[in-house]
């Protein structure tokens, strides 16, 4: 836990206070603090204190997913890849690639799966192992009826 994470949720007595949550955030990001640049990323997303600017989520998950060692941060790492593939499964802040979304979300599975079984939050990590299943199959559906709609064409 740090400042940032406590004014962003109000943790430890502290109200809630967005602007004080995005100063700490963004400094703990500047630093190489992964989960700074999470939350900095989701108030992009969802615009809490911050302007909307989905592209700059998408940069900053990009980042996460770059510097995070999958080996050694495996739930830390497959937070930003399903991040990242729900992103490209809708478009946010980026095109809408269905194929690079579903490879994202196989990796986020594989280490969330990783995680769990290294004691790393074990039930949330299984929770979003399934999650990332869900949306495989999801996508894999999309991309299947497209392929027919395309044939039929």
């Amino acid at each position: 836990d740090y400042p940032g994470s406590w004014f962003l949720t109000g943790e430890s007595k502290i109200p809630v206070d967005h602007e004080q949550a995005y100063l700490w955030l963004s400094k703990a990001a500047r630093l190489g603090n992964i989960d700074g640049y999470i939350s900095c990323s989701d108030m992009f997303r969802w615009s809490n204190f911050v302007h909307h600017d989905p592209e700059a989520s998408f940069d900053l998950l990009q980042i996460v997913e770059g510097c995070t060692n999958p080996v050694t941060q495996p739930r830390l790492y497959a937070d930003a890849c399903y991040r990242l593939g729900v992103e490209l499964r809708h478009g946010i802040g980026c095109g809408k690639d269905l194929e690079r979304a579903k490879e994202y979300f196989a990796q986020a599975e594989k280490y969330y799966l990783s995680a769990s079984e290294t004691g790393d939050h074990p039930d949330f990590c299984q929770m979003r192992a399934g999650m990332a299943e869900a949306m495989i199959k999801e996508i894999e559906e999309k991309m299947k009826e497209q392929s027919d709609r395309d044939e039929r064409s």
